[in-house]
């Protein structure tokens, strides 16, 4: 991500149920090294191109939870904003995404929990081809 993006500063009174927010990101190779190097996962299905171009996927792929992770940005960028704490996130892999893939990142929100400030949003990621590579839910509680 290049470019500074600056948090929605939504209130949970002002957000809708069926309001959805989306962004598009490139996962990077230097993204990819990067997620290696941060979490030790040195995988040579993703770093080493001789090995994973002899596996089942032809080539390397990005580590799910790197792709994942940007349910974050999504979540505390874009739907609700500055004022989200994610409760949980859960995820399903759908496709495996290749480094230099451009992936589109969308939230909705399904369910408001009025009492306890909460968003039940379903979240999923996109290729360029418009194939589902990740789906799954989260919990999000809004702060005042």
């Amino acid at each position: 991500m290049t470019e500074k993006l600056i948090a929605q500063n939504r209130s949970y009174e002002n957000i809708e149920v069926g309001e959805e927010a989306s962004f598009s990101h490139v996962i990077g190779d230097s993204e990819v090294a990067a997620f290696a190097v941060l979490t030790g996962d040195c995988n040579p299905l993703h770093m080493d191109p001789e090995y994973a171009a002899a596996t089942q996927f032809g080539g390397r792929i990005a580590h799910g939870m790197l792709v994942a992770s940007y349910f974050s940005t999504l979540i505390g960028m874009y739907l609700p904003g500055r004022r989200a704490v994610i409760l949980s996130q859960e995820v399903r892999y759908a496709k495996p995404v290749r480094p230099g893939e451009r992936i589109t990142f969308k939230g909705r929100v399904r369910r408001k929990t009025e009492s306890l400030r909460l968003l039940d949003m379903d979240t999923n990621a996109v290729n360029e081809a418009g194939d589902e590579v990740i789906r799954g839910r989260s919990q999000v509680m809004v702060l005042p």
